[in-house]
């Protein structure tokens, strides 16, 4: 919401500054006609810099000042609250940043086939768009240019496209289905994030990354296939992906493999993603395995307790983050770091017992874990973050007298129970 107030704000400034600048004749490089203002672009075509008109179907002309239209600038359209339709005239190749951000209003927009970019937010918060046919020409769309499209159900990608950038979609809850094209090489983090009408998704054998989040969200999300050509995963794909009962790849993937649904990285023996649906309350992370990736559990809220195995180094960022029923953990010998946030939110854990192997617990890493009552802190931990153990009003540590845990407990006003070794 603040990121949606914020992208208002500034619309209403630049819009603001537009008309304050640039009122009737608008100075060396900017023009008007009609409800157009406009600017006339190096090659002697027209950029729309500016729409004032009040029309609720609008036809924007292929000319202004017998000049070809080939580009619908910044915030050209933005908070246009009578909008509902509006085609676009062949010609047009560019459209720019925030052109059509936050217009409520808008059912339909007749994109041309000239057309080859779409901006950053060019639909950012077009909360009636019901549809979008993008033209094959296209093979640049701007991060977040769909985001908040709330009634967004349908969307065609042009074959030419390459890559799914970053918030793309971020936030279509009605888009149910979206074909990626064989071209697409990038599915950029929290691309669909929240998507949370989207029932299945193909990756096509083109795409070689995926981004931290790029499903968050996405509640019907029942499976998906992670093709061989994906080799490098940031971070964990399928948060809170509620119905998600398995990840699978094929058996010869050349990076990743797939232990009963779970997926781990072949390289570093590390745990990738766990998918949120799974119907068992408790889960042993096989042996071999060294770490557990960042936020490869978040959000799996109906997980009880974790097992881990012996030879387990590390636990990432946000490891294990809303894990809501959490309430049983042994950590091994070995263990040496635990991530930030790895447990934040664990409302339901009561107890830890850190191995003597750990030398340092990330910031915030139970924060907000409200049942933990006790927690036994070794003297080799050498570092614990700001805010580690925040939001633990029940806890007890126990802790070696003069250790650096007793120091930040005392700091930190954490009561301990401290021992002599």
């Amino acid at each position: 919401m603040k990121k949606v107030l914020f992208s208002v704000l500034v619309i209403l400034l630049v819009a603001g500054c537009a008309v304050f600048l640039f009122p009737g004749k608008t100075g060396s490089d900017q023009y008007v006609s009609g409800d157009y203002r406009f600017t006339i672009l190096g090659d002697d075509t027209v950029a729309v810099t500016r729409y004032s008109g009040k029309a609720v179907v609008v036809s924007v002309p292929d000319t202004l000042d017998n000049r070809r239209v080939t580009a619908i600038g910044d915030s050209a359209f933005s908070l246009c609250l009578n909008i509902k339709e509006i085609d676009i005239p062949d010609g047009v190749v560019r459209i720019g940043k925030n052109a059509f951000a936050c217009c409520p209003f808008l059912v339909s927009v007749t994109l041309p086939d000239s057309l080859e970019s779409i901006g950053e937010n060019a639909f950012d918060c077009c909360d009636s768009l019901e549809s979008v046919t993008i033209p094959d020409r296209v093979t640049e769309i701007g991060e977040s240019a769909f985001i908040y499209c709330d009634s967004l159900a349908s969307v065609t990608l042009p074959s030419g496209l390459t890559r799914i950038r970053e918030q793309t979609f971020f936030g279509c809850a009605s888009l149910d289905h979206v074909t990626i094209p064989e071209r697409v090489t990038e599915i950029g983090a929290s691309a669909f994030y929240n998507c949370t009408s989207l029932t299945d998704i193909r990756i096509p054998d083109s795409v070689t990354s995926l981004g931290q989040c790029a499903f968050f969200g996405c509640s019907k999300l029942a499976s998906v296939t992670i093709p061989d050509s994906v080799t490098e995963i940031k971070g964990n794909p399928f948060i809170r992906c509620s119905r998600l009962t398995a990840i699978v790849v094929s058996p010869g993937h050349p990076t990743l493999y797939s232990a009963d649904g779970v997926l781990f990285s072949r390289e570093d023996h590390t745990l990738a993603a766990y998918p949120c649906g799974r119907p068992a309350a408790s889960y042993d992370v096989p042996e071999g395995t060294w770490a557990v990736g960042n936020t490869a559990f978040c959000g799996c809220a109906s997980l009880e307790s974790v097992t881990f195995p012996n030879g387990l180094t590390g636990i990432g960022d946000h490891s294990f983050s809303d894990c809501t029923s959490l309430a049983s953990v042994t950590f091994p010998e070995g263990v040496e770091s635990i991530g930030a946030c790895a447990f934040f939110d664990c409302r339901s854990l009561d107890a830890v017992r850190f191995p003597e192997s750990l030398r340092s617990i990330g910031r915030n890493a139970f924060t907000g874990c409200g049942s933990l009552v006790s927690a036994s802190i070794p003297a080799g931990v050498t570092d614990i973050g700001s805010d580690a153990f925040s939001h633990c009003d029940l806890l007890v540590a126990t802790v070696p007298a003069d250790s650096y845990a007793a120091a930040y407990c005392e700091a930190n006003g954490i009561i301990v129970y401290s021992y002599s070794e």
